[in-house]
C-alpha cells in the first residue's frame, strides 16, 4: 500500500506538465456535470474504482498489481486547486462539490488555463522558475506549476515532508508551508509557513526554508 501512494505521489508530480491535467479535467467535467444522470453513472464507477482496487490488492498483494493499481489511482484522481481544498487531501468528491468547483466557479478554470496558454506562448518557455531551478534541494524532487498562483511549486522529500510555495491573491503575498506529510492530517497542522511579500527574495527564502528543515 505504501508503494502504491508512492507511484500515486510521483504520478500526480509529473502528470501535470506532460499533460496540463488542470486543462484537461476543466474541460472534461465542465462538459460531463451539465449531464446530471450520465454524471452519476460516471462517478458511481469512479468512487467503486477505489474499492474494487483495494479488493484486488488484497487477494494479488505483488509488485505488477501494486503498480498498475498505483499508475490507475494515479491517473483518476481528479487534481481540485488549494482554493478547493487540494488534490493533495485525496478527497473523493461528490457530484455536487464536482459541479461548484468546475461550473459555479468556472472562472476561475479560464483564467488559469488563460495564464498558463500565456506562459507557454512567451519568448523563453518557462523563464519563471528558472532562480528556483538552482536551488540546492538536499535530495528533493521539484515540481513547477504555475507562476504567481495558489499552486506554484512543491518540492517532496523521501520522508513524506513537503515544502509547498504558492501565491495568494487576496494577501498579495507568497507563503511557503511545510508539511510532514502530504496528508489530510499533514496539512491539518503544518510545521512552519512563510509569509513572503517581495517576491525578489522569494527563491532565498525558499533556500532558507531547505536549510532549516533538511540540512
Amino acid at each position: 500500500i505504501i508503494v502504491k501512494m508512492i507511484i500515486c505521489v510521483a504520478l500526480g508530480i509529473v502528470r501535470m506538465p506532460i499533460f496540463d491535467a488542470y486543462y484537461i479535467q476543466y474541460i472534461f467535467w465542465s462538459k460531463l456535470l451539465p449531464k446530471k444522470l450520465l454524471s452519476h453513472i460516471v462517478l458511481g464507477f469512479y468512487y467503486s474504482s477505489y474499492f474494487i482496487a483495494l479488493i484486488i490488492l488484497f487477494y494479488f498483494p505483488n509488485w505488477i498489481v501494486v503498480s498498475l493499481l498505483g499508475i490507475y489511482l494515479g491517473i483518476v484522481q481528479p487534481p481540485i486547486p488549494s482554493k478547493n481544498g487540494s488534490s493533495r487531501y485525496r478527497i473523493i468528491p461528490s457530484y455536487t462539490q464536482l459541479y461548484e468547483i468546475y461550473i459555479t466557479q468556472a472562472d476561475f478554470w479560464e483564467e488559469r488555463i488563460a495564464k498558463r496558454k500565456a506562459n507557454k506562448g512567451g519568448v523563453v518557455m518557462g523563464k519563471w522558475y528558472d532562480d528556483y531551478k538552482k536551488l540546492d534541494l538536499f535530495g528533493g524532487k521539484i515540481s513547477f506549476i504555475l507562476e504567481d498562483d495558489e499552486d506554484m511549486i512543491e518540492i517532496h522529500y523521501k520522508d513524506g515532508m513537503l515544502i509547498d510555495v504558492g501565491y495568494k491573491e487576496r494577501m498579495h503575498s507568497y507563503f511557503i508551508t511545510v508539511v510532514s506529510s502530504d496528508t489530510a492530517d499533514g496539512w491539518k497542522q503544518p510545521v512552519e509557513e512563510v509569509k513572503v511579500e517581495d517576491k525578489t527574495v522569494l527563491a532565498d527564502k525558499i533556500q532558507e526554508t531547505i536549510y532549516k528543515y533538511r540540512r
